[in-house]
């Protein structure tokens, strides 16, 4: 039989419950609802606005007070993304235009819509990775809408959103890759992280509407097509919190606004985000994942923290329905799979199970056998218990067969 890849994309998910450390986790949420599909959503009655009536709020986003100087992100450790800039990278927190604007402003409609229900749009939203940067580094997009999360950069990168009422996920991108994701609750924002760049920051806001925007290298924005009404607008910034104003706008009305943001809201913060600048960017953040081979197989392997001290899982498959994962501590050296227990789930990208196969100890590592042949769409989430976890540990992880 040909041997065939078995590409493991991989970084803890939900956590060590009680004893991982470094992994970020706020829960899962397990047992959510996936997003609606857009074929599904658009069957939904959506709110017909005549855009010969329909109104527009545009307006600008200022900055007052001395602007922050652009801070320097050290990213010496990956020359991939380095050799890309002629100057800088600097970091996106906050960038002052030189029209004294502010960018990277999400606003939107808080307010005012009722209960008007809107199609997802079938078109997705990309986040791109580049230069060790999130590409936007702010974005809006639907509830159900696909976010599609790019690898330009060819190297291991780690995308960790931190929602607080969305699922969590934790997915790991060793090469050049498109990856789709969706949000099924409305949230303003989310940050995401990358757990192996700690200087990639970015944020998302989602809505049940396609009413917001994010403020150009102008510090403009324009939410256009609204109904004539009454509503209540609010202005993000990652360092400066919020604003929000209230006004009515009537049929074919354009009405321009202004928010205005203070160097002075940010100060107890400096120091912080001063820190933060140092963008060292340790590499692993409690993961790390490198090449393996095991008896002619080649997989991808993982690492957590557990107790202070590293543990290592090696996932390795010469062909769908055969797995095998391998323990090892902060040396490379196989643990006992002795006491350990647990299942292998395969499951679809909405997060519904397909098939859950036990994992059985065999001479120097566990097993699972099954499920069905064709596993192109599928993920893998492991459940594992044992006597050098302390508690449950649960990944998942995305897989690819090349």
């Amino acid at each position: 039989m040909q041997l065939r890849r078995f590409l493991v994309f991989v970084v803890i998910m939900l956590g060590i419950l009680a004893a991982v450390t470094g992994c970020g986790g706020r829960g899962g949420g397990e047992g959510e609802a996936p997003a609606a599909a857009p074929e599904a959503a658009e069957e939904q009655s959506a709110p017909v606005v005549d855009q010969a009536t329909a109104a527009t709020i545009t307006g600008q986003v200022s900055f007052t007070g001395t602007a922050p100087e652009p801070q320097l992100i050290r990213m010496d450790e990956e020359p991939v993304c380095l050799d890309q800039y002629t100057e800088g990278p600097f970091a996106q927190s906050v960038v002052v235009n030189e029209n004294g604007t502010l960018q990277n402003v999400f606003v939107y409609v808080k307010e005012g819509l009722g209960d008007l229900t809107f199609p997802v749009p079938q078109e997705g939203v990309l986040l791109d990775q580049q230069g060790c940067i999130y590409r936007p580094h702010v974005l809006g997009i639907q509830v159900g809408q696909d976010l599609i999360i790019r690898n330009s950069d060819g190297i291991l990168h780690n995308i960790h959103p931190m929602p607080a009422v969305n699922r969590e996920f934790n997915l790991g991108q060793p090469t050049e890759m498109d990856t789709t994701r969706q949000f099924a609750r409305p949230e303003v924002m989310i940050p995401v992280e990358c757990d192996v760049h700690g200087w990639m920051k970015a944020y998302i806001g989602v809505l049940e509407h396609p009413y917001y925007a994010v403020t150009s290298s102008e510090g403009s924005f324009e939410l256009a097509g609204l109904p004539a009404g009454e509503y209540v607008i609010e202005a993000w910034h990652e360092e400066y919190g919020a604003q929000t104003m209230t006004l009515a706008v009537g049929e074919q009305e354009t009405k321009e606004v202004e928010f205005i943001f203070e160097a002075s809201a940010s100060m107890e913060m400096e120091d912080e985000h001063e820190q933060e600048a140092e963008m060292e960017g340790e590499a692993g953040h409690g993961m790390e994942m490198h090449e393996s081979t095991r008896g002619g197989q080649v997989g991808m392997a993982m690492g957590a923290m557990v107790s202070g001290g590293d543990f290592h899982i090696e996932l390795v498959s010469e062909a769908p329905g055969q797995y095998l994962l391998y323990l090892s501590d902060e040396n490379r050296e196989l643990i006992s799979p002795e006491g350990y227990e647990g299942t292998l789930a395969l499951i679809n990208p909405d997060g519904s199970e397909i098939a859950s196969l036990p994992l059985a100890v065999m001479a120097d590592g566990l097993t699972a056998q099954g499920g069905p042949t064709d596993i192109s769409q599928a993920n893998v989430r492991i459940s594992l218990k044992g006597p050098d976890l302390g508690d449950l540990l649960e990944m998942e992880f995305e897989i690819a067969y090349e």
